[in-house]
């Protein structure tokens, strides 16, 4: 795992969905260092980006699209938190489907028919989302990665976006990379 550019007024990190770091701004401890404050920060930005995979994979079930960024905001110029899901190149970003032309009542009763697909309380439907797109090998699909920044105040804003698109550009290089050597090992499967 890389180590990200030294910066005490944020938290900066970059994993994948099982959640190891490819780079983050907490330095690994020793194990006998278990109360480290890095090892709490490392731990905090685990946590962080655990809730926002739970988040990516709740508006991917509700039929809301892929998400592509999240920013959360605390009241009174609190602590930022950026989110980017940098999904590989070959997913397309799904439109959340439309309202159906039937309605339900509050009762449960239907105006109307649908055939296929589960209606949500607000009768939005549910779509399906593929995780892989069609005539993509899943194989040679680069990782979702997840980019997380984490400011102590919303003065930092500017600053923290700029951090946030920097650990973007960089995981999109990791995504091209892994892309690459995939490609690499498949292609010398194939002459093996």
């Amino acid at each position: 795992m890389a180590t990200a550019p030294s910066n005490n007024s944020f938290g900066l990190h970059l994993c994948d969905r099982a959640l190891t770091p490819v780079m983050s701004s907490s330095r690994r401890s020793s194990s006998t260092d278990s109360n480290s404050a890095s090892r709490r920060q490392s731990q905090a930005l685990t946590a962080f980006t655990a809730a926002s995979i739970t988040a990516y994979d709740t508006a991917s079930r509700l039929g809301l699209g892929l998400p592509q960024r999240v920013m959360v905001e605390t009241w009174a110029s609190g602590p930022i938190a950026l989110t980017s899901y940098l999904q590989s190149s070959g997913h397309a970003r799904p439109v959340a489907e439309h309202a159906p032309d039937s309605l339900q009542h509050i009762n449960g009763a239907f105006d109307g028919s649908r055939e296929t697909g589960d209606l949500l309380a607000n009768g939005t439907g549910v779509a399906e989302v593929n995780d892989v797109g069609e005539g993509e090998n899943k194989q040679q699909s680069s990782p979702l990665l997840i980019a997380s920044v984490i400011a102590s105040s919303s003065v930092e804003i500017g600053e923290a976006r700029r951090a946030a698109a920097k650990l973007e550009r960089t995981g999109r290089d990791f995504q091209r990379e892994w892309a690459r050597k995939q490609d690499q090992e498949s292609i010398t499967r194939e002459e093996g």
